[in-house]
């Protein structure tokens, strides 16, 4: 059998992983871009594995994202989470 997309079995091992990032994510209490930023890819790349829709992912890359979720277990957010990612739009108060 092929190991593509093609394959169901691809297709449900794409949402059965999106599923499990995805809970820990939401369990951690994080948006994608916290999580993508911590990981060094993209919020969309973040998406898109959540969403079943990635191809060509590197096995690194992979453990990456579900080793910060992982080590992520009981962290929460700074208040000011947003200006670590993007130091040039910190909020104002």
């Amino acid at each position: 059998m092929a190991h593509d997309d093609s394959d169901p079995l691809v297709g449900i091992g794409k949402g059965a992983l999106g599923a499990a990032v995805k809970a820990g994510r939401l369990r951690n209490r994080w948006p994608q871009r916290w999580l993508a930023f911590q990981a060094g890819v993209s919020q969309t790349t973040i998406s898109r594995l959540e969403n079943g829709r990635l191809t060509g992912i590197r096995w690194q890359t992979l453990a990456r994202i579900v080793g910060v979720i992982q080590l992520g277990r009981g962290f929460r957010l700074p208040d000011d989470w947003d200006w670590a990612i993007h130091p040039d739009e910190r909020r104002r108060t």
